[in-house]
């Protein structure tokens, strides 16, 4: 289960890496399969920042309908979408360089 503490940490990381530089980010979460709503929401806020798009690889029709539902909620202002596939998933980002 990714929990806000985890969530937190990722974000807190990445923007590290970064310094003040945004990036594409690709966000491999097949192998997440529950996450609690502070951390969902944490990362609606917060796990945007300093990207220039999102690719999201997921696994089949439960993580997708649960990412589509988050992503209708919180209508991210970073471009957004999911994939199963890693090629297209670089594809899109490549289009957001």
């Amino acid at each position: 289960m990714l929990t806000l503490q985890a969530a937190q940490k990722v974000v807190y990381d990445r923007l590290c890496l970064q310094g003040d530089r945004a990036y594409l980010v690709y966000c491999d979460v097949r192998n997440i399969l529950d996450t609690d709503k502070e951390a969902r929401d944490y990362l609606a806020r917060e796990g945007a920042a300093l990207t220039r798009a999102v690719a999201f690889r997921i696994s089949g029709p439960v993580s997708e309908s649960m990412l589509n539902f988050y992503l209708q909620r919180t209508n991210p202002h970073t471009p957004t979408q999911l994939f199963f596939k890693k090629k297209p998933a670089l594809m899109f980002l490549n289009k957001h360089r």
